[in-house]
């Protein structure tokens, strides 16, 4: 009968693994497991002296173990004897391992539930630091369980085929919507972690939001997670965009006919996009949790988050240099784990203000707070207004963007976006720098 009272656990499977490990142990290849993925205490020891030997078998085990000091309380040889005895072939190790793997999963989930519980029972004041402990334990299991894929020299020989048979169907990248950007970067791909970084109302946000809509009249599936600005801000600047219509004139209800009739336009064209939005406060982990169920549930193509510096991950205890870091990471393996292009602004630190030369172009070490951004990142923008510091500049509504860092091209020399009467970024109106 079995006891409910204990974890969950399957004896016959831990020793069915083992015993197949002590019959071949090249089959040791062929599972994923840990030591402390075994219930039972001795045979977690016998499976990490397994792993502390080149050549598996009873007698090099048996030999670890002793030389151990455990060889006595894990059975001694007649333990390893019966565990031979126990399966007739090697041929079945990896259905038990999975038995093995997804109970061990099951306590640490049970582990998990009663850290949650006591997080729960302490009843902090600080609701939100709560829900992001509680966030974090759920993720760093998921994180600690994830498979691991190992891509066998086969393996990489027909992706490399399968890469040049899809290069022939189609482009493998998406457009960002302007023709220089693209030529620079050679497009948007899967993956890629992007870091646009700029100092306060450079227009960070207004490009951000070009590129969205750039990538949904693709088809593209999205996920904005703005903390700036709420659900009118994001309409208001919306319209800015497509209709032309000035912010102003919007918030006072000073429209013509034919402005009205663009925003009816655009509301259409709007709702026919596949994004969906979140605009209250939240954490990396958090945002990480959603993607996947966005993922699982409905396709998602990229991740735009407005911007770093102001994500919760910073009120929760730790230095914020170290929370960004942390913040940043989560993102950049979302990237690679969802295989979805993730785009985080940043703030720059005042470096280019505090320089002496008249030279203001940010640096990619000026992004704030964490190193961390410029190590993760894979393509880095800085952005860059001559205007903002120099009012006799022939620059007027002129944006520099500066590919600062990319990890396949390397760094690209600025192009310049001028900004015309319609209130957004055209992709015609370019000139070399």
């Amino acid at each position: 009968m079995v006891d409910n009272k204990l974890p969950p656990h399957d004896i016959d499977a831990e020793e069915s693994v083992l015993g197949s490990l002590l019959i071949d142990g090249n089959t040791m290849g062929q599972i994923d497991l840990a030591p402390d993925d075994f219930y039972n205490e001795r045979n977690c020891l016998i499976f990490s002296a397994c792993k502390n030997v080149e050549a598996i078998n009873q007698i090099t085990v048996a030999q670890e173990l002793n030389r151990q000091g455990k060889l006595e309380i894990c059975g001694g040889a007649a333990y390893l004897s019966h565990l031979i005895s126990f399966v007739p072939t090697s041929l079945d190790i990896e259905h038990y391992a999975g038995i093995v793997k997804n109970l061990a999963i099951s306590r640490k989930l049970i582990m998990a539930g009663d850290s949650i519980k006591t997080i729960g029972k302490e009843a902090s004041q600080d609701i939100n630091s709560s829900l992001s402990k509680a966030g974090d334990i759920i993720t760093e299991l998921a994180k600690k369980n994830a498979k691991v894929d190992i891509i066998t020299p086969k393996e990489s020989a027909e992706y490399m085929m399968e890469f040049l048979e899809n290069t022939k169907k189609h482009t493998l990248a998406k457009s960002w919507g302007f023709s220089e950007i693209d030529r620079i970067t050679k497009g948007v791909f899967r993956e890629d972690y992007v870091i646009i970084g700029a100092r306060p109302s450079v227009g960070k946000s207004q490009l951000m939001f070009e590129f969205m809509g750039h990538y949904l009249d693709q088809g593209l599936k999205g996920l904005l997670v703005s903390l700036e600005m709420g659900k009118r801000a994001i309409a208001e600047r919306l319209i800015a965009i497509h209709c032309g219509i000035d912010t102003g004139r919007l918030r006072q209800g000073e429209l013509t006919v034919e402005e009205s009739s663009k925003i009816v336009d655009l509301s259409g064209k709007i709702s026919d996009w596949k994004i969906d939005m979140i605009t209250n406060d939240c954490t990396a982990a958090e945002i990480a949790n959603i993607a996947r169920r966005l993922k699982d549930r409905q396709g998602l193509d990229f991740v735009m988050v407005d911007y770093i510096q102001i994500l919760q991950d910073i009120f929760i205890g730790e230095k914020v240099n170290v929370a960004i870091s942390k913040a940043s990471q989560t993102l950049k393996s979302l990237a690679k784990e969802l295989e979805v292009t993730v785009i985080a602004l940043s703030q720059l630190n005042r470096g280019p203000e505090l320089r002496a030369d008249s030279n203001k172009r940010p640096h990619i070490s000026e992004l704030k707070e964490s190193g961390s951004l410029e190590q993760d990142a894979d393509i880095a923008f800085l952005l860059y207004r001559d205007e903002l510091y120099d009012d006799n500049t022939e620059d007027v509504g002129v944006m520099e963007v500066k590919m600062a860092k990319n990890r396949q091209l390397g760094s690209q020399p600025a192009i310049k976006l001028q900004w015309t009467n319609k209130l957004h970024y055209n992709n015609h109106a370019y000139k070399g720098v």
